[in-house]
């Protein structure tokens, strides 16, 4: 059973139920697993174009694993799941991939913080503020930011310990990635600063200049949903919506990720582990000929990607 509809949920029963078909039942034929998502609101990939969700709801469908939507888990215990209309079903293994809740540094900071979630408010400079003396929520109101006090000199939070006074992020690692390329740039101002800026006093050595407000921009959601097919989600552009779905999603979403491996060791071994892995390890010879093809693709597609500045950092 998996809890969440979210990436993470969608792409961990997607694999789990490639691993069952492709490998597992060659094993043990006569092994029977049923896999269940539970969500909580009416439909999958909430992120996502609605289009794009009904896709992956359709294909897990079609690939038996079964999606229970408006549906809340209550209770978790040992070998079974209560939902929150009191029925039980029974498992023998709960992923939970619900979000994430404050850890107990979060709780134990005095600084201002959402009611809700309890992460930690940031201005435009990702710096944190202490709690004002009457503190008000925001209402909800488009640009309405709740009331906070003077920000904490030298004291920044990231990431999903982080939300932002005048707006909402997702919990995602892109917006991590993109929150600490900026403060890292920040902080190396006070190491290099420009010439046509005065020095850094020592008294103001911990607070980076606020020359630019950190502007997050988004690059695109993937998503794996199994049977060599994937969703993509670029957002608007000037040719209007950019998505796509199938084959040729995922091979976008393999390639991706392909420019993420960290050494160029890696980035001719992983082409050739897919060539075996595809061919059942039976054919060598050939997947030693055609990963060079693969590589090359594989290339080829990540400087698209990086020429678009979208670097896919997902999992979500």
């Amino acid at each position: 059973m998996v809890v969440g509809g979210g990436p993470t949920s969608i792409e961990f029963a997607a694999e789990l139920h490639d691993f069952i078909v492709q490998d597992v039942r060659k094993w043990f034929p006569d092994l029977h697993l049923e896999i269940i998502l539970i969500e909580a609101t009416d439909h999958v990939l909430g992120t996502f174009d609605k289009n794009l969700s009904a896709t992956a709801m359709k294909t897990f469908a079609n690939r038996q694993i079964q999606i229970l939507t408006n549906t809340r888990v209550k209770e978790v215990r040992a070998g079974e799941v209560v939902l929150g209309d009191g029925s039980v079903i029974q498992t023998g293994l709960v992923v939970w991939s619900t979000g994430l809740s404050p850890t107990t540094l979060n709780d134990t900071v005095p600084w201002a913080k959402e009611p809700r979630s309890g992460r930690i408010y940031v201005d435009d400079y990702l710096q944190c503020h202490i709690k004002a003396d009457q503190p008000t929520a925001a209402s909800g109101k488009p640009g309405e930011a709740p009331t906070v006090g003077p920000a904490v000199e030298g004291v920044y939070a990231i990431g999903d310990c982080a939300v932002p006074l005048n707006r909402q992020l997702p919990a995602t690692a892109q917006v991590a990635n993109q929150e600490a390329i900026y403060l890292a740039k920040q902080f190396n101002l006070l190491v290099n600063p420009p010439k046509s800026a005065p020095a850094t006093t020592p008294t103001t050595a911990a607070q980076p200049p606020k020359q630019t407000p950190f502007i997050y921009q988004h690059r695109g959601m993937l998503a794996y949903i199994g049977g060599y097919k994937a969703l993509a989600d670029l957002g608007q552009s000037r040719a209007g919506h950019l998505k796509g779905s199938g084959v040729g999603a995922w091979l976008f979403w393999r390639s991706a990720y392909f420019t993420q491996l960290m050494s160029w060791k890696n980035k001719i071994l992983v082409p050739l582990h897919w060539f075996k892995v595809r061919t059942n390890n039976h054919v060598f010879l050939p997947c030693l000929i055609l990963t060079p093809a693969l590589f090359a693709v594989c290339c080829f597609t990540g400087i698209c990607i990086r020429s678009r500045r979208l670097t896919i950092l997902n999992y979500h």
